[in-house]
């Protein structure tokens, strides 16, 4: 209860409760009592993404440099619509990575 209180008083309560401070009370408990992660731990997942993040970079110049042929789509199509379809899924990977990435340095920011 000392926590909610807290919490309420955290975000600006003054006394009178409605909906929306019990649901903003309810994020600032639930974000205080997430577990915090070791530095060892987020230097790790940074690393992981920074490695991901390589790794599609990687395969996006591979794919692009395929891409470049201005006769793949006249020689095979289905290799250029796959090499599409590969490039939207790096692509897709590579901002999972950066958002990953991001994330992850903030929280290590954080922690110290």
């Amino acid at each position: 209860m000392a926590c909610e209180q807290a919490a309420i008083e955290h975000v600006g309560g003054d006394g009178e409760h409605d909906a929306g401070d019990e649901h903003a009370v309810a994020a600032v408990v639930h974000a205080e009592a997430k577990p915090k992660h070791s530095k060892y731990t987020l230097t790790r997942k940074l690393e992981a993404a920074k490695k991901e993040i390589e790794q599609a970079n990687q395969a996006l110049a591979r794919i692009d440099a395929a891409l470049a042929d201005p006769d793949l789509f006249a020689k095979d199509q289905k290799r250029g619509e796959s090499l599409l379809k590969e490039r939207s899924h790096a692509a897709t990977a590579l901002a999972k990575a950066e958002a990953a990435w991001l994330e992850t340095s903030e929280a290590l920011e954080r922690a110290g």
